[in-house]
C-alpha cells in the first residue's frame, strides 16, 4: 500500500469521489533536510497550487536535520538553523495557503540505526529536541502540529520499524497514516 503519504492519498481520493478533496502530492526526497526543502519548496508549490482550491500543506521534515555527526560534534543542521528554516518554510507556505500542517518526527531503534562506531548517528534525544522545535514553530504560527513521536512512543514502536531501525515498516506507515488521518478529521481538514 506504500508509505503513510500514499495511504493518505488513497483515503483522500475516496473523499474526493464524495466531493471533498482532490490531490495529494508526495514531494519527499530521501535524505532531505529542512534546507533542501526550503530550496525547492516555492517552485514545487507554484507548480501545483490553485489558490481558490484551499490547498493544505502537510510538511514532514526534521529527522535528517537532527542527525548527529560525531566527527563534527554537531547535528547536521544545528537546532537554531533548523528553527529558522521552519520559519521560512512556514512563511513560504503561507503565501499559498493558510492551512498548513506539520507532521512530527518518528523515533528510531538506536541499536539498529547506529552500527557500532557510527559517525552519522540517529539518536532519540535529538529527534525529540527537533520534534519540540517543530511543535514550538507551530504554536508560534498557530499551525496544526501532529505529534507522531509522542503517539508512537506510547506503544512498542520498534515493531513498527524496518530492520534498519530508522524507517517505518508497513505497520509503521499504517500507524502514522492513522495518526495523521485522525488529526485531519479532528481538525476538520477532512470529513470522517
Amino acid at each position: 500500500m506504500g508509505g503513510w503519504v500514499n495511504r493518505l492519498r488513497m483515503f483522500v481520493m475516496g473523499k474526493a469521489a464524495a466531493g471533498s478533496w482532490n490531490n495529494v502530492y508526495e514531494l519527499g526526497v530521501n535524505g532531505n533536510t529542512s534546507e533542501n526543502v526550503l530550496n525547492r519548496m516555492e517552485f514545487e508549490m507554484f507548480q501545483r497550487t490553485i489558490p481558490e482550491q484551499g490547498d493544505i500543506f502537510v510538511i514532514a521534515v526534521g529527522i535528517n536535520d537532527s542527525v548527529f555527526l560525531k566527527d563534527q560534534d554537531s547535528n547536521l543542521v544545528v537546532a537554531g538553523q533548523f528553527k529558522e528554516n521552519l520559519q521560512y518554510i512556514t512563511a513560504l507556505a503561507k503565501k499559498y495557503s493558510e492551512r498548513i500542517v506539520f507532521v512530527g518526527l518518528t523515533p528510531v531503534d538506536e541499536k539498529s540505526a547506529n552500527p557500532k562506531g557510527c559517525i552519522v548517528c540517529y539518536e532519540n534525544k535529538y529527534i525529540s529536541e527537533y520534534n519540540n522545535i517543530i511543535k514550538s514553530v507551530c504554536e508560534k504560527n498557530d499551525l496544526i502540529f501532529i505529534d507522531v513521536l509522542s503517539e508512537l512512543q506510547k506503544s512498542d514502536y520498534k515493531k513498527l520499524l524496518d530492520e534498519d531501525g530508522l524507517h517505518p515498516n508497513s505497520l509503521g506507515h499504517q500507524r502514522i497514516f492513522e495518526i495523521v488521518r485522525d488529526s485531519f478529521i479532528k481538525n476538520k481538514l477532512i470529513k470522517s
